[in-house]
């Protein structure tokens, strides 16, 4: 039997350096939402616009993307209970914001190689494919390294969130 990890919370303080540190991250959006609101790595991933209300500051989670045997797909939240309707905090809305802005510059750029794939979601690569979750695991390493913050896993900054808010 495996041995449980230790949660290992950022603190205030290194959860605020995280952040600060992300502003120039393509991804800056998918660290505010995890620390911020708690997200999953597989609910950021799997989240779409379609879930996304900006202008009354709400997200809906309905799903999440999930390596499975092999493949990306997109499967049901980890329980019942997952799917839920989360207020967005103003920080989160101005990351969300910067983040259509960025897709939709994408889009431009990727012009004919788009590969948006009718998902709709709010994380995608340069060219329009969903993110592979072990990206953000390194794209998050990288950034705590920056950061200035300890190493602990994407899954302790759904922990932060709740030690934050505690």
């Amino acid at each position: 039997m495996g041995t449980k990890r230790e949660i290992e919370p950022l603190t205030a303080k290194e959860g605020r350096l995280l952040l600060a540190a992300a502003r120039d991250n393509r991804l800056w959006a998918s660290y505010e939402l995890a620390v911020r609101i708690g997200l999953r790595r597989g609910e950021l991933l799997g989240l779409r616009w379609s879930d996304v209300d900006l202008h009354e500051g709400v997200l809906t989670v309905r799903q999440a993307l999930q390596r499975v045997g092999g493949e990306l797909l997109i499967v049901a939240p980890k329980t019942q209970r997952s799917a839920r309707r989360v207020a967005l905090p103003a920080e989160c809305v101005t990351a969300l914001r910067a983040q259509r802005a960025q897709q939709i510059a994408d889009r431009k750029g990727a012009s004919n190689n788009w590969k948006g794939t009718g998902h709709g979601l709010v994380f995608t690569t340069r060219n329009g494919t969903p993110i592979e979750p072990r990206n953000l695991n390194r794209s998050f390493e990288a950034l705590s390294i920056r950061a200035g913050v300890r190493k602990v896993r994407f899954h302790d900054l759904r922990h932060t969130c709740a030690s934050l808010l505690h």
